[in-house]
């Protein structure tokens, strides 16, 4: 067996970015503050419990446990499951996780109570999270099972899809190989009829397919679901998933022969993991080059990498990993030349065949058996070697059955006949609703001929009933209206994010590049405008967005504005540590005409280099996003494009006006001068949305 690389499944609920002194400190502050009312103050504390977690978990602890009591007396159920969520955060922090499973399920009693579908599923996704940190999988599961209930009497697709891709993860480490493939294939379905579809749910699915197809020794079978995944993740231009899949083909070149070229991907994988700052995939990348050098023979590098990555999987608590590298340490202790070897070389194979015993991943536990077998009969006893040898076969037998292969084989089968149905079955579906209405408008034709001829009998009925109807044709009107303003809105900043001068401009500073023979800076440009407006009209299909993909289009917009205007400007963008940017949902292009005032009125006049600042805080319940340039102010531009510049903040102000009115929220604009017309800068607060 060659693989070990696994991908992050699920986004947890808690935010673990460092959180800024100073807003704790400011937080401390308001709470010596005799007047402040008791709401308040809870509302205070649970804030600093939430900001604790990443700064000081025994501070958020004792925080949360104030909370805790304050919410009680109060009797402020709401309060109560927050803090207790806050002090389960941080006791998980702690590594205190059986404590913290303990202020959990107080907190799901309080969700079930209130009605709280919500606050229940995330905190049965908490719950599943600690007990698959543990390895035991099935009761993550049956967390992650109920949380998939609740989302699908939502019919929350995206959200029941990423619980089948965590149901398929348990199974696939409990070996139950065509439950994970089921789950996987479900997943993949409910991304293929979805507005989900290449997205990154759906590439961390086929990444798992591919873990799957590896683990069944189908190497060329994992390849095809890495590329996959692997394109996805370009597209959306997401680091973590391609330094994560760029290990995993690693791995598949690595189990076809070719270690050689495995070690360099597992180089330039480390490199990427490094600069995202990932701890866990840096030590897997170093894992997995050490037993890339174990098939190249180099048992010394293998001992070598392998020992430097066991220790971190021990800080981290991953089990599982760490079997791995104990199983691979003590083959690579066996195989060395050094004859001093072989006592470390059976004290590792049986403390891997412990943990893999412990959280039931038969496959490697197959491999372990298979060497100890070996170990044994070097040392002269056979029955031992026979003992594990023959227990390494059961489990084999067990797992590789012709029955699983063709039940495997039958559900990839089963996933493209009825893609293929689903989307015959939606054209049918088209064609018999359309024939449904016609019917239904000849009988209403005909049933008010009929009504129309029984007279004055019924006619305070019908007037009674007329009334009714009436009513509630006033109250759809009204709905549709909302819905037909919210549209019309929607397609109105469509328009405005790409206006014709920058389009004009873009092409014509690439028609130059290509005229004085600049070939390169014109093949740069082209890629970078192209992909610009690929990015607006992908994320302009949405509402909402995580706003890591927001910023991307922002630096990707600012950054084509800066070359086809030869680095007149210089640009910054700042998101508060506090802030989980992927967990974090914003309109999409919320921002972009604001810059694009910053640039064509602010910096256009100004005769030395400009500097824009796109900055994004959260205060209290707020997401506040600002533009800060340095150009010439309002005064020096009240008479250029005036109905141009008022147009962008009037679609904006009914953009944030339709927000509110759906979210009760308080989101609004505001637009300051800077002293002596040194600049101009925009804040635009929204309501605070988070995917979990």
């Amino acid at each position: 067996m060659r693989f070990l690389y696994l991908t992050t499944f699920l986004f947890l609920f808690v935010n673990l970015s460092f959180s800024q002194k100073s807003e704790i400190d400011s937080l401390n502050s308001l709470l010596k503050n005799d007047t402040i009312q008791k709401v308040s103050e809870l509302h205070i504390l649970n804030e600093l419990a939430y900001k604790y977690l990443s700064v000081d978990a025994l501070k958020g602890v004792a925080t949360a446990q104030k909370a805790i009591e304050l919410a009680k007396s109060m009797n402020n159920v709401s309060g109560l499951a927050e803090a207790l969520s806050n002090n389960g955060h941080n006791l998980s922090i702690l590594g205190q996780d059986t404590l913290a499973i303990k202020n959990y399920g107080e907190a799901l009693e309080i969700y079930k109570n209130n009605n709280d579908a919500y606050g229940e599923a995330k905190a049965y996704y908490n719950l599943g999270r600690i007990h698959f940190n543990w390895s035991d999988y099935n009761q993550s599961s049956n967390y992650y099972m109920q949380a998939f209930e609740m989302f699908k009497v939502d019919n929350n697709k995206p959200l029941m899809a990423k619980m089948l891709n965590s149901l398929g993860i348990n199974n696939m480490y409990l070996n139950n190989y065509p439950e994970a493939m089921s789950n996987y294939l479900d997943a993949l379905k409910i991304h293929d009829s979805s507005e989900t579809k290449n997205s990154l749910s759906q590439a961390q699915v086929f990444n798992n397919l591919a873990l799957l197809n590896n683990r069944m020794e189908d190497f060329q079978g994992a390849l095809k679901y890495y590329e996959k995944s692997l394109n996805i993740y370009n597209i959306i231009e997401n680091k973590q998933g391609i330094a994560m899949v760029t290990a995993n083909i690693a791995t598949a070149y690595d189990n076809l022969g070719d270690s050689n070229k495995a070690i360099e991907m597992y180089d330039k994988a480390y490199e990427l993991e490094k600069e995202i700052g990932n701890k866990t995939g840096m030590a897997n990348a170093l894992t997995n080059t050490g037993i890339a050098y174990s098939f190249l023979s180099n048992y010394d590098k293998t001992i070598e990498y392998l020992n430097k990555t066991k220790p971190i999987y021990k800080e981290l608590g991953n089990k599982n990993n760490l079997a791995i590298v104990y199983s691979y340490l003590g083959e690579a202790y066996f195989k060395s030349e050094n004859t001093n070897y072989l006592k470390l070389s059976e004290t590792n194979i049986l403390k891997a065949i412990e943990l893999f015993e412990e959280i039931g991943n038969q496959s490697f536990l197959i491999e372990s058996l298979n060497t100890l077998a070996i170990i044994e009969e070097r040392k002269g006893n056979f029955n031992k070697a026979f003992s594990a040898l023959s227990k390494a076969t059961k489990l084999k037998d067990s797992i590789f059955s012709k029955e699983k292969d063709e039940e495997i084989a039958n559900l990839k089968l089963k996933y493209e006949v009825e893609k293929k149905e689903s989307e015959l079955n939606l054209k049918h579906a088209e064609v018999e609703l359309l024939a449904k209405e016609e019917i239904k408008r000849q009988k209403m034709i005909k049933n008010s001929s009929i009504i129309g001829g029984i007279g004055l009998f019924i006619v305070s009925v019908l007037v009674l009933f007329l009334f009714k109807n009436r009513q509630n044709l006033i109250s759809k009107q009204k709905k549709a209206e909302f819905e037909s303003k919210v549209a019309e809105t929607e397609l109105k900043a469509l328009r405005a994010q790409m206006n014709p001068h920058f389009i004009f401009n873009s092409l014509n500073s690439i028609g130059d590049y290509i005229e004085n023979k600049d070939n390169e800076s014109a093949h740069q440009f082209i890629t970078k405008f192209a992909k610009l407006m690929r990015v607006t009209l992908e994320n302009s299909s949405y509402r909402e967005i995580p706003l890591d993909e927001d910023l991307e289009f922002i630096d990707l917009y600012l950054s084509v504005e800066k070359k086809r205007l030869n680095n007149k400007f210089t640009y910054e963008i700042k998101v508060s540590d506090d802030i989980d940017q992927e967990n974090t949902l914003v309109p999409p292009l919320i921002l972009q005409p604001f810059i694009e005032n910053s640039i064509w009125h602010g910096l256009s006049g100004k005769n030395d280099k400009g500097h824009i600042l796109v900055e994004i805080k959260k205060q209290n319940n707020m997401l506040i996003c600002s533009v800060d340039d340095n150009g010439v102010g309002r005064s020096m531009t009240t008479n250029i494009n005036k109905n141009k510049q008022s147009l962008g903040i009037q679609i904006t102000k009914k953009r944030i006006e339709i927000i509110n009115k759906q979210k009760h929220s308080q989101g609004d604009i505001k637009i300051i001068d800077k002293e002596n017309n040194s600049g101009l800068r925009v804040e635009v607060n929204l309501p605070l949305e988070l995917a979990f």
